[in-house]
């Protein structure tokens, strides 16, 4: 959840996070912010909306394919695989 202490909330934006939920929250924020400047206070379209969250799919996706695929792997052969062979 992005929902962190305002107490919190200048320390993560200046220094980064620290737990997945700091993450969440900077994640969060960035998109609000960049909501707000494309749509030039108009309300926001869906396209706008949707830009901006396949946007952080893709981080999303990118980071899984950089950082997790090989551990995944590496898992399965350590563990063997829970799906039927092909």
């Amino acid at each position: 959840m992005p929902y962190i202490k305002q107490d919190d909330r200048a320390r993560v934006l200046r220094d980064g996070p620290r737990t997945p939920g700091e993450l969440n929250f900077l994640i969060s924020f960035h998109a609000n912010q960049m909501l707000r400047m494309v749509t030039h206070g108009k309300p926001p379209s869906y396209h706008e909306r949707s830009a901006i969250r396949a946007a952080i799919t893709d981080a999303s996706d990118e980071f899984y394919r950089r950082k997790m695929a090989d551990y995944e792997d590496g898992a399965k052969h350590r563990n063997g695989d829970c799906y039927d062979p092909e």
